[in-house]
């Protein structure tokens, strides 16, 4: 289901997935679903949406970019039009710093919640014109903005040298190095998270692929954390067996 305003009534396009919580089996009875693996993967799901939200957009004509944190926005974009058009997220950063509470995940959206004003309805006509006078009013024509964000002669197919299954792989290969720099012992969420950041062609079922391909080849190891998969891999093996030799 797609929005078409934020609840502070700026124009936005959230989306809305709905999914049924039941499944059939092979028996043809309906059986209630486990949703605990959908929160496991929920960043990575998100980065996934934002990945193909970006390719979408650049095939549409327009370039994108993606920040440290894996979120999309179309480039060119007037800094002050974003600003104007983000009361939601203003309201909420006020929220945050009138309390003194750091901006993270938890805290932001609990903010969210404190700050949320109840939906009310609202005429389309008269919504469309007070945003118009709003873009007026920053001094700014819409064609002239939309144009200097768009220029189908920059859009290219991104790794076109490369196979899926080549970028995946490279892309899984680069989440397990940079993430067990830092860890002995990482998740799986993690790993996708970190692969779909590095880039956003990547494939999410051929990701799967080639984890499992390295559980077999002994390249990982998988191991067992409150419920969720998580991995280990041949070096830290080695180092943690090592350690224990030395001491």
């Amino acid at each position: 289901f797609h929005h078409d305003t934020s609840r502070a009534l700026d124009p936005q396009l959230p989306t809305h997935v709905v999914i049924s919580n039941m499944d059939q089996g092979a028996d043809g009875k309906f059986r209630a679903l486990h949703n605990d693996k959908i929160h496991e993967q929920m960043m990575a799901v998100g980065q996934f949406y934002r990945n193909a939200l970006a390719i979408n957009l650049e095939r549409l004509g327009y370039e994108t970019e993606t920040d440290e944190k894996g979120l999309v926005q179309i480039a060119g974009m007037n800094a002050e039009v974003m600003s104007r058009f983000s009361k939601r997220r203003e309201e909420i950063k006020a929220a945050l710093n009138e309390r003194g509470m750091s901006p993270d995940h938890k805290n932001s959206a609990l903010a969210t919640l404190a700050t949320r004003a109840s939906k009310k309805p609202v005429e389309r006509a008269e919504l469309a014109k007070a945003w118009a006078d709003e873009v007026k009013d920053l001094g700014l024509d819409p064609k002239t903005l939309l144009d200097g964000m768009r220029d189908l002669s920059r859009v290219q197919t991104t790794h076109s040298n490369l196979s899926p299954r080549d970028l995946t792989t490279r892309a899984v290969g680069f989440a397990i190095a940079h993430i067990s720099e830092r860890a002995s012992v990482y998740s799986h969420s993690d790993v996708m998270l970190t692969a779909l950041k590095y880039d956003k062609a990547v494939d999410p079922a051929i990701a799967e692929q080639v984890l499992a391909e390295r559980l077999s080849e002994k390249e990982l190891y998988a191991v067992t954390r409150k419920g969720e998969l998580h991995y280990t891999d041949k070096l830290n093996v080695q180092l943690e067996t090592d350690n224990v030799r030395m001491m």
